[in-house]
């Protein structure tokens, strides 16, 4: 489901400098719930138009505001679009965050599946065949089609991965790709697999992991 997505630039009236400016603040919204956090940027207070969210008059300082905000919502609503197209919840912290350069240890779940392929690859012979490379290939591109079938993303980062999203590529299984009960729940212990691998590495962690476990 496509989020709504809002942002608003409002002056903070309690707070009044030396020089007698107050901040513009930024608020972001994301289905109804929001954030708030300064724009660094100092106006006096009759110069704000609080209805039109900009400064007032076409001076120097008016028009950098004003560009400068202009390139504030771009660059928000582009750190929107970037989350929305990878995770499969988008929350205005999340936005603010990338916006501010707050950055997470964030590994991807198809991602981390596929360099798991690239090691078998490189130990064919060594007691992996080219018939076990090839099950855990068909099992990437599954579930690449699963996530982008359910969630209309690329990718889902590991600790966005919830009890149901297991539930859900299950059902996908059995249903929409019409597999038997064992050929899915192959599909599902080598999903297992790879959660576990990600859990070993640090990429989850323990009380998230402990209850996706008791969904295989």
């Amino acid at each position: 489901m496509k989020s709504t997505f809002k942002i608003l630039f409002y002056a903070r009236k309690n707070q009044v400098n030396k020089s007698g400016e107050v901040g513009i603040m930024i608020r972001v919204s994301v289905n109804g719930e929001n954030t708030q956090f300064s724009s660094k940027l100092q106006i006096h207070q009759e110069s704000w138009d609080p209805k039109r969210k900009m400064a007032i008059g076409r001076s120097t300082k008016a028009n950098l505001i004003n560009s400068t905000l202009d390139d504030i919502r771009a660059s928000l609503t582009s750190y929107y679009r970037e989350i929305e197209r990878f995770e499969s919840h988008v929350t205005p912290e999340k936005v603010r965050n990338a916006f501010l350069g707050i950055t997470e240890n964030k590994q991807m779940l198809i991602e981390v599946f596929k360099q798991h392929n690239e090691e078998l690859i490189k130990r064919i012979g060594k007691g992996i065949t080219i018939r076990s490379v090839d099950k855990y290939e068909l099992s990437r591109k599954r579930l690449s089609c699963f996530i982008q079938y359910q969630y209309n993303i690329n990718d889902i980062a590991l600790n966005e991965i919830k009890y149901n999203f297991i539930t859900q590529y299950e059902t996908y299984l059995l249903s929409t790709c019409g597999y038997k009960v064992n050929t899915s729940a192959k599909y599902l212990l080598q999903l297992k697999h790879i959660i576990t691998l990600a859990f070993n590495n640090g990429w989850i962690h323990a009380d998230p992991f402990k209850k996706l476990q008791t969904a295989f």
